[in-house]
């Protein structure tokens, strides 16, 4: 295969890959270093790693990854705690690899405008969804698509953020953009159970201040998070349930019945793994030993993941 077409390969792959990201975990992971192996294999190495070495993104991904290849010298894990970390956390090196690829403009835009017609085609079947329930006299359960409702409106409040950058950046077709986050925004707080998402959203909320910062953007974003936060806290909603069953498990964290809970459990996971810091503040345990030298404190928790 000519390297034009092993460039063009790799190009379709990567575009593909961000397609998958929102729809499947087994396909993203194939492709992902799939489209490596082929942007590598179409040549240039030299000119694609100095790309690498010279973009600071990049190699803070590189030095993330490389300390847990360092803690592997040291850990306490056996080996398929050590391969199960590595597995999860190989996304590090995978994402500094990508930058050759994306170095193009071009490139990244189609990136981007396939994971908003990706993201956007899933917010028409969440609704879809939603519509059926509302027909057939359902209750609303989980209205996610393909993912679990943590990961999916962790998705949903990333393409919000990206929305409100369109919206900001393009004048002329901003109206066509507002409806869509709308939309979106009460999914985000009105319809789904994934508090992760709501802190997401208004982390990037303040992202999107700190990029374009004025007095106008923090005036407009803090009435509006103020009124969004406002409306879900006080009408009944999803978001209005979740945040009340959270104050409610924090209240009632230290008796023993609330560490079945999700806060609960959080926060006992939070309290022993303080303990395991302030017993190796320095170098911790090495890679991937986490859940042993979790089982072994005292009282033995009752979960261990």
């Amino acid at each position: 295969m000519c390297k034009s077409k092993l460039t063009l390969a790799s190009q379709v792959s990567a575009i593909a890959t961000i397609v998958m990201i929102p729809i499947s975990v087994t396909v993203s992971d194939i492709l992902l270093p799939l489209t490596i192996l082929l942007n590598f294999a179409s040549g240039d190495l030299r000119a694609k790693f100095n790309l690498i070495l010279h973009n600071k993104m990049a190699m803070l991904f590189l030095a993330l990854f490389s300390l847990f290849l360092i803690g592997i010298t040291y850990s306490t894990a056996n080996l398929t705690d050590l391969f199960v970390t590595l597995r999860k956390y190989d996304k590090l090196l995978f994402a500094a690899l990508l930058f050759p690829i994306f170095s193009e403009d071009r490139l990244r835009q189609y990136a981007i405008n396939a994971f908003f017609i990706t993201m956007l085609g899933l917010l028409i079947l969440v609704y879809a969804k939603t519509g059926w329930y509302f027909y057939h006299g359902l209750e609303f359960t989980d209205l996610s698509v393909f993912k679990d409702h943590i990961a999916f409106n962790f998705l949903m409040a990333f393409f919000a953020y990206l929305l409100i950058l369109k919206i900001s950046s393009e004048k002329q077709h901003r109206w066509l953009w507002i409806p869509v986050l709308l939309v979106t925004v009460i999914y985000i707080f009105f319809l789904s159970s994934g508090r992760t998402g709501y802190i997401v959203f208004i982390g990037l909320t303040f992202l999107f201040v700190l990029q374009k910062i004025s007095w106008k953007n923090v005036i407009i974003a803090l009435a509006a998070l103020s009124l969004l936060l406002g409306l879900a806290i006080n009408i009944p909603s999803t978001f209005q349930s979740r945040v009340k069953e959270a104050i409610h498990e924090v209240l009632t964290h230290k008796n023993k019945s609330a560490d079945d809970t999700s806060v609960g459990i959080r926060l006992t996971f939070l309290q022993n793994s303080i303990k395991l810091i302030k017993a190796h503040p320095i170098f911790g345990t090495g890679t991937g030993s986490f859940s042993h030298e979790y089982s072994q404190l005292k009282p033995t928790p009752a979960n261990l993941t």
